[in-house]
């Protein structure tokens, strides 16, 4: 860790000893819960020699108007020493466990005497700075007492209950980080959606204009051109007449182009678009076999009434035994509708070839589900894809359609839907014979 990082760290580390330490030196007036929330993190646990814990800002302030309390009419007590008994830093620099041995004085009236404690903190970097997730003090003097007093067996006995305890405390502590890295990560993926989505809602509206205008003057010049072709047909053909159809000629294909690229470019925007708009956000329970029907069957029917269609055998098998599964529907379903399509296209391709004669495409759609995940599967036979396609093919912007046929977006936006419910979207593919694509979701942690 750089140097900036390890004082940020020290810093935190001695407020929050002082925090814990110095209770009588506190008063209600000075208790600063803000103080407070800038050493300690959000969720926090605080151990005393007791058996007391301390979870909120609430506790600690009670524990120190009891300390008052009962140290109002007791002797003075003063930390004189502090020895640092290790300093442990995880491999990425963002947990820290510090253990220090306190001696105290007491001026007692009859005779001084010194009180040692020990003092552990597990510190974690937020994204706010350092903060303590665990704080334990401890009595030196008591654990050193028992133990001489003890029966060496008892003591053995006693020694590996307590570890026992700290290894599940550790385990907890794992967990609890597990769980706050998913969260944070999640935080992150959807801030990043959400402002992805504002840039592209914006960028997509100011193209969107221009590119009307595009289009609409490009199919209105095409048709001068047919008005101009027709009354120089009216005319004596001559040298000049031809080379004035030539040159049209010219400027309509030119028009053409200008019309293809700008529709490829208006479905790009569209896509935008839609990828910026989102769902309501909503998670709710879901018949998700009900919903993979109806949007397959969707996709099917849209497809067979543009251009080009082709007959496809569907065979979908759902697990009867799937319970409704909480998820956005409005999102899962756009999924739904990508992959189906980009399976329809590829089909149609492989239809297209000259040496596929006997070739009947097929959609095989399958839902299963165990105790702790839910599986989807979307597979086509049709032509499938290399393996350096394979690489690129959830990449935004990235497609192997030819002409306005694909904007590169689709899976794209299928993919961010799907970590966005805390899922996994998996290719596999075999050139020249299949395509599926998994969708694995979790079953007892479902996410926003």
């Amino acid at each position: 860790m750089n140097t900036a990082k390890i004082n940020e760290l020290e810093s935190v580390h001695l407020e929050a000893v002082k925090l814990i330490t110095d209770l009588s030196s506190l008063s209600s007036e000075h208790l600063n819960e803000h103080l407070f929330n800038k050493i300690f993190a959000p969720s926090f646990h605080i151990y005393g020699a007791t058996r007391e814990e301390i979870t909120c800002f609430e506790q600690y302030e009670d524990l120190v108007k009891r300390q008052n309390k009962l140290t109002k009419d007791s002797n003075d007590k003063k930390l004189v020493d502090s020895n640092p008994v290790l300093r442990s830093y995880s491999p990425n620099g963002e947990v820290a466990v510090y253990v220090d041995n306190l001696k105290f004085r007491i001026n007692d009236s009859k005779a001084p005497k010194e009180v040692e404690k020990r003092v552990s903190l597990v510190l974690f970097k937020l994204s706010e700075g350092w903060r303590v997730s665990h704080l334990h003090l401890s009595s030196i003097a008591a654990n050193f007492y028992e133990r001489e007093n003890l029966p060496k067996g008892e003591w053995e006995m006693k020694n590996m209950a307590l570890e026992k305890m700290v290894e599940a405390q550790n385990i907890d502590l794992i967990n609890s980080l597990e769980q706050l890295n998913d969260v944070k990560a999640q935080l992150i993926r959807q801030e990043k959606l959400a402002s992805l989505g504002q840039l592209t809602a914006g960028i997509a509206h100011e193209i969107k204009n221009p590119l009307n205008f595009i289009n609409n003057f490009s199919e209105l010049s095409v048709e001068f051109l047919l008005e101009i072709e027709e009354n120089l047909n009216k005319i004596e053909t001559n040298e000049v007449t031809d080379e004035i159809k030539s040159l049209l000629e010219d400027v309509k294909g030119n028009l053409e182009k200008i019309h293809q690229h700008g529709t490829r470019a208006d479905g790009i925007v569209k896509s935008m678009l839609l990828h910026s708009r989102g769902g309501n956000g909503k998670m709710e329970d879901t018949d998700l076999n009900a919903l993979i029907r109806e949007y397959v069957n969707l996709s099917f029917h849209g497809m067979r009434a543009n251009k080009n269609p082709i007959n496809v055998d569907i065979q979908i098998e759902t697990d009867d035994n799937l319970q409704p599964v909480k998820i956005n529907a409005e999102n899962f379903s756009r999924v739904i509708l990508n992959l189906c399509k980009n399976a329809f296209d590829a089909m149609r391709e492989k239809v297209q070839k000259a040496n596929a004669q006997n070739y009947l495409p097929q959609l095989k759609v399958k839902t299963r589900a165990d105790d702790k995940k839910i599986i989807l599967e979307i597979e086509d036979n049709g032509p499938g894809v290399s393996e350096e396609i394979k690489e690129k093919m959830m990449l935004p912007f990235f497609t192997t359609k030819k002409g306005s046929e694909g904007t590169g977006l689709g899976l794209s936006i299928s993919q961010d839907i799907i970590k966005s419910h805390g899922g996994i979207l998996e290719l596999e593919s075999k050139e020249g014979e299949f395509t599926r694509f998994i969708i694995t979701l979790d079953r007892t942690d479902q996410k926003l």
